[in-house]
């Protein structure tokens, strides 16, 4: 971070915006798609993020999105929704509603072992992707970009979005499900050197979890998603593009459904 004449790391503006300057960084680059050796040295790249703020003096951050993966939190959120069904869509996705409720004890339980004082919460990125990550020319991690979300939280979070993206064969929002799976060499590389940098300063619970995180994070994008379905008067309202209206709710459905198909695979993990 490069601090302002007054030594400050941030500067705001006459209009209140605020500002921040860091150095650029030069000859790097970064990726959207990702094969196992560029997973493999994303892990290495997120674990060593975590290891060099394991232990970060003083109280721990602010929570930037307040219960950002609290799953308990977005699950009373779910819950409230699908008692208003405001879009009057409840039966069209009754199936979904029920799978979601009945995972949702399982799902919860990174919260409960918080409570026990089994799992802590540590500094995580919250948006562990391949290309939150910049390379050299040689494929060589330079270092872990795209902070704004950097704040306390389980590191089989961390562990579980990058899995959630990186190593999902089709896209996001797929219509054909055969095209959605796990690869199963993206999962294990990125395991491989998240592990290798990161097992110093993890617990038994912490590493005996991180798979579990994989699906946690697949069935928080799920409930994330459906969202929109039954609170479409909300986003018609906040929407400035009318021809987009009406494919807010079919595109969150396809996202809901191709979640789901990776859950099931994850499943195996």
């Amino acid at each position: 971070m490069v601090p302002t004449q007054e030594r400050a790391l941030y500067y705001k503006d006459d209009s209140g915006n605020y500002w921040r300057m860091m150095d650029f960084i030069k000859d790097s680059k970064s990726y959207d798609d990702i094969n196992p050796e560029l997973a493999y040295r994303a892990g290495m790249a997120f674990g060593d993020f975590q290891k060099m703020l394991s232990d970060l003096p003083g109280e721990p951050l602010f929570e930037t999105i307040p219960n950002f993966h609290n799953m308990e939190s977005r699950l009373e959120t779910f819950k409230e929704a699908v008692k208003a069904d405001k879009a009057g869509r409840l039966k069209e996705v009754s199936g979904l509603v029920k799978e979601i409720e009945d995972r949702a004890e399982e799902m919860c339980k990174a919260e409960r072992l918080h409570r026990e004082g089994k799992l802590p919460k540590r500094t995580n990125h919250c948006d562990t992707k391949v290309n939150n990550v910049l390379f050299d020319e040689n494929d060589h991690v330079l270092c872990v970009v795209d902070l704004d979300t950097v704040m306390p939280g389980f590191v089989l979070s961390d562990f579980g979005d990058f899995i959630r993206t990186g190593a999902n064969k089709g896209a996001e929002d797929d219509k054909n499900l055969d095209n959605v799976s796990v690869d199963l060499e993206i999962f294990e590389a990125y395991a491989k050197g998240y592990l290798q940098k990161a097992s110093s300063f993890l617990t038994d619970v912490e590493i005996e979890n991180l798979a579990f995180g994989s699906k946690l994070l697949t069935y928080m994008q799920t409930v994330r998603f459906f969202l929109p379905i039954t609170l479409m008067e909300i986003l018609i309202i906040r929407s400035l593009i009318p021809s987009i209206i009406w494919c807010v709710p079919k595109h969150s459905l396809n996202c809901c459904r191709a979640w789901r198909k990776i859950l099931m695979r994850c499943r195996i993990l």
